[in-house]
């Protein structure tokens, strides 16, 4: 059993670096000897040519030791008349997941499958519209849901995460129930009902954290949380079946991205309140990573940049409106999350730690 009992927020210098740790019960499981570090990338978004061959050099450069695993978050495709050029972003995009070598990169349904028809980069995995995948203490990453039937046969299985599994992330894509234009009927009906069906085969998250992984975020300071310029990005947002699996305190954290910028909040409990009157059982932390390419950053003068047209329920901890990506560590007793983004000549570390102990 955990619980936790205080949040300390301690700040310090290095290139711009700051941690947050929080602190509580005891794990109640003992993870195997693996590596010292097992790491998670994140990252998503649209292409920036130039500014994405920049992410992608940098990321070559960037400490990977422990790199075990990645989620690719997709890309915030408004409208149709975009989605020719949004066509001619694969390779750039290519470029920077082709760095990670080996590592297996999990994608996440996002606007442009739906309203463009476009797959997810080459190489990923995608093995289906929600699943469930489990990163262990030796580095090793499996996916441990099935859904098979439709209508009343649909069921899905889940499997009881071992004692060495760092962590259980929950993967879906709400994409047709947050925007209602895309809806297809029949199969937009069938993808949230595995959607469901799959948070309901869900084992209690007892002893591991548990991340849910979405291309919108639940809250955001950006231009589509509460109050922006185009309003996708809030806890009302999301399906009911999302809402009410945050509100009982089934996840630990969210990883997200469709903004084009990087964000890390230590608890969302505030911004849900502001934004939607609802209260949290528990902190839940949210990463958001979508400026693989054209961040906020590039558009200084229009309104992604302007505070007339940010959201206002959220103020995160820590972010930057520069294309980069963020890193989670995890160990037996404690997540660290690390932001990453492009400014000047070096990268920019910011670094955060949800330490569970």
């Amino acid at each position: 059993m955990r619980c936790s009992t205080r949040v300390t927020l301690l700040a310090g210098l290095c290139l711009l670096a700051a941690c947050v740790t929080r602190s509580g019960g005891a794990w109640s499981r003992e993870a195997e000897a693996g590596p010292a570090r097992v790491s998670a990338l994140v990252i998503g978004g649209a292409d920036g040519s130039s500014t994405t061959r920049r992410l992608a050099r940098a990321l070559e450069s960037t400490d990977r030791e422990g790199l075990r695993l990645a989620f690719w978050l997709g890309r915030d495709i408004p409208r149709e008349r975009a989605c020719k050029r949004a066509e001619t972003d694969g390779p750039e995009i290519q470029t920077v997941l082709d760095t990670l070598g080996d590592v297996p990169v999990y994608a996440v349904g996002d606007p442009a499958r739906w309203r463009c028809g476009l797959r997810a980069p080459a190489g990923t995995l995608s093995p289906d519209h929600h699943y469930v995948v489990d990163l262990g203490a030796d580095g090793h990453s499996e996916v441990v849901s099935v859904c098979e039937g439709v209508g009343e046969a649909l069921g899905c299985q889940v499997s009881e995460p071992s004692p060495s599994v760092l962590a259980r992330f929950v993967v879906v894509d709400e994409t047709p129930w947050a925007f209602p234009d895309l809806d297809r009927g029949p199969e937009t009906e069938a993808v949230n009902a595995r959607l469901e069906a799959l948070l309901e085969a869900l084992p209690p998250a007892l002893d591991t954290p548990h991340i849910l992984v979405t291309h919108l975020p639940i809250e955001s300071s950006g231009t589509h949380g509460q109050g922006g310029w185009r309003v996708t990005s809030t806890f009302i947002h999301h399906a009911p079946v999302i809402r009410a699996a945050l509100t009982g305190g089934r996840f630990d954290g969210v990883i997200a991205g469709h903004e084009r910028n990087l964000q890390l909040v230590e608890d969302l409990g505030d911004a849900v309140v502001r934004s939607s009157r609802v209260f949290l059982r528990r902190p839940v932390f949210q990463v958001v990573a979508g400026s693989a390419g054209d961040p906020d950053a590039q558009h200084p003068f229009g309104p992604r940049l302007h505070p007339r047209w940010q959201g206002i329920a959220l103020r995160p901890d820590h972010s930057s409106p520069r294309a980069g990506f963020a890193r989670l560590d995890f160990g037996a007793e404690e997540v660290r999350a690390h932001l990453v983004s492009l400014g000047g000549g070096a990268p920019l570390h910011t670094s955060q730690d949800f330490g569970l102990l």
